[in-house]
């Protein structure tokens, strides 16, 4: 609602929320000025100059005898703006928003992005949602589905966000069904490590996590996800999947409590998947040295996200592809695709020569 002091505007300002929202449609009675100064906790008086105001406006009949009625209804005025929600830092995403205003400039339409010193924040999100949305409808949103994400925000009034496209990641128990989807195929990607690691002869794979605080079960982790893929990939090929390292460090053992014990036992060709190329390049790297190992002699690596990290180590990566997934999320937007969800397989980028 706008800022104001007068308790009268706070009014008129909630009661013009529920036209735009749909809650009270053209021809429809409110509820009567004893209700709503209870609803308020104001006088009828108060209720009356709120109302009367949006009467003015020709929004509101009000007649002693009928009370007061919805005259007309009315709708949030459509933009040309579109809300652009996803992590913007780092080797991966930081080139999407100037790709994403690219693209939206071809149709006329330009991204409203949140400051991403605040991106984290689910309140933070939760405001921006309602402050791009309060008068006007934007033509729709672009965002990033994390755990922390506000979903029931838009499950509870669809008609504000109709179109909306969740790029990259996606962490809800279930989807929304008036939403649209773009994102990385991590079933995809489980299927290729395994045959990655199969081609070199691997026999077991190690895959150590990074800690997740916020954990709450398969659907709210990509590293799960991925992990149950691989190992749904490992019938027949007498690799084996080190779940135990897995689970404990997604839980939040330390990596120097468990991990080098794996690393010393070279009695069969292990894999090793990093969930960046920077975890193993820098992190486990440098564990391997504290502990005497060559990581890089003794183990085959495969890194994540394609960065300078894997260029400069000779590691090989995936891409996930992002200018892609930005391709067809903007496709989506504005009607050139219609597909309801579209699964973006990694590329295998291959710098170990």
């Amino acid at each position: 609602m706008v800022k104001t002091n007068l308790k009268h505007d706070l009014v008129a300002e909630k009661v013009r929320e529920w036209l735009l929202s749909g809650r009270y449609k053209q021809g429809e009675k409110l509820p009567t000025d004893e209700d709503l100064a209870s609803h308020f906790l104001v006088n009828k008086r108060t209720v009356a100059q709120g109302l009367n105001k949006l009467a003015a406006e020709d929004l509101l009949q009000r007649a002693p005898k009928l009370g007061t009625i919805v005259k007309r209804s009315i709708v949030r005025p459509l933009t040309n703006s579109v809300g652009f929600l996803t992590l913007r830092d780092g080797e991966i995403y930081a080139d999407t928003a100037a790709y994403c205003d690219e693209l939206l400039l071809e149709h006329g339409l330009f991204p409203i992005q949140m400051d991403a010193r605040v991106f984290l924040k689910r309140e933070k999100i939760s405001s921006y949602l309602e402050r791009m949305t309060r008068r006007n409808k934007p033509y729709g949103f672009l965002m990033m589905g994390e755990s922390y994400f506000p979903y029931e925000q838009l499950i509870q009034e669809p008609e504000r966000y109709s179109n909306t496209i969740f790029i990259f990641r996606y962490h809800a128990e279930q989807e929304i069904p008036w939403c649209r989807y773009v994102l990385t195929d991590y079933k995809a990607m489980g299927r290729m490590i395994v045959e990655y690691f199969a081609a070199a002869g691997v026999k077991r794979i190690l895959f150590p996590a990074l800690y997740e605080i916020a954990y709450q079960g398969v659907w709210s982790s990509l590293q799960k996800q991925l992990s149950l893929h691989i190992k749904d990939n490992l019938k027949d090929t007498g690799i084996v999947f080190d779940d135990e390292l897995f689970d404990a460090t997604l839980s939040g053992t330390s990596w120097n409590e468990i991990l080098p014990d794996r690393l010393r036992n070279t009695t069969e060709r292990t894999g090793i998947f990093g969930w960046s190329d920077y975890t193993l390049a820098y992190e486990i790297n440098n564990l391997a040295k504290q502990n005497g190992i060559d990581l890089f002699k003794n183990f085959t690596l495969l890194g994540n996200f394609n960065t300078k990290w894997a260029e400069d180590y000779g590691i090989d990566t995936f891409d996930i592809q992002a200018q892609n997934i930005m391709k067809v999320a903007v496709d989506m937007l504005t009607g050139a695709d219609n597909r309801q969800k579209v699964m973006i397989p990694p590329l295998l980028i291959k710098y170990n020569k």
